[in-house]
């Protein structure tokens, strides 16, 4: 989705630009070269292999290539990875009118992304099968970032003696940048549920213990600079910053 307004007079003059969106992807893993990816099963299966038992069940190890079921790993893991974008820029610009050869001038940018990772492997798979324990493994992931930017400015533009334009601007800009993320993984997915319900309580008698983690970064940048436009007779020109 987009909106874009943009509107004002002749001293003042407001903006505003916005995009979001939400996608989700599922189980693209493409690059996944391990044995239990079932792209990585094409250059291994058989031509005249099937992926389910005379009774209808899925084949299990050993199949003809030697390989877990790649059907079963296809279809029973589950991955989802969601996500949100969004970014907006707004702007206000106002020219003095009593003194028109000076404008002000403020600009915000602003962009955040969130992204989620939902991955279920049941016991009954091969990847679930590697988990601790070997009965299954959920893991949950949660990042956002936040950035913006803000740029403030006082220009001046004027013409001298119709020989010499001056155009100079003072900028004030701040850069903010957040990062956090929380993931979490746990084990023994004794019910047939693919959300937290199927998760044993973890102990250290079980052995079903969450794995948690977790980080975040935080910077900033604050600057100061101009920018300077001479010219002469509209032919000789001179440029600083």
């Amino acid at each position: 989705g987009r909106m874009n307004i943009e509107s004002g007079s002749e001293n003042l003059r407001f903006g505003l630009n916005t995009m979001f969106g939400y996608s989700i992807f599922k189980n693209t893993n493409e690059n996944n070269q391990s044995i239990a990816s079932p792209l990585n099963a094409i250059r291994w299966s058989l031509p005249y292999f099937t992926p389910f038992d005379t009774d209808g069940s899925y084949l299990q190890d050993p199949t003809p290539s030697g390989q877990p079921n790649p059907l079963q790993e296809l279809l029973e893991n589950q991955r989802t990875f969601p996500q949100w974008k969004g970014i907006a820029n707004t702007f206000v610009e106002y020219r003095l009118p009593f003194y028109r050869e000076v404008t002000l001038r403020t600009n915000w940018g602003f962009d955040y992304t969130q992204n989620e990772s939902n991955v279920y492997l049941p016991r009954t798979t091969y990847a679930g099968s590697l988990a601790v324990g070997g009965t299954g493994s959920l893991a949950r992931l949660f990042n956002r970032n936040f950035r913006y930017v803000g740029t403030n400015s006082i220009n001046f533009r004027k013409n001298f003696n119709q020989e010499h334009d001056l155009n100079a601007t003072i900028f004030h800009e701040i850069l903010h940048n957040d990062f956090r993320q929380f993931n979490f993984t746990g084990y023994g997915l004794e019910l047939p549920f693919p959300n937290e319900a199927a998760i044993s309580p973890g102990s250290s008698t079980n052995g079903f213990i969450p794995t948690v983690g977790g980080n975040g970064t935080q910077n900033a940048l604050v600057s100061y600079f101009t920018d300077i436009d001479y010219g002469f007779r509209n032919k000789y020109f001179l440029h600083a910053g």
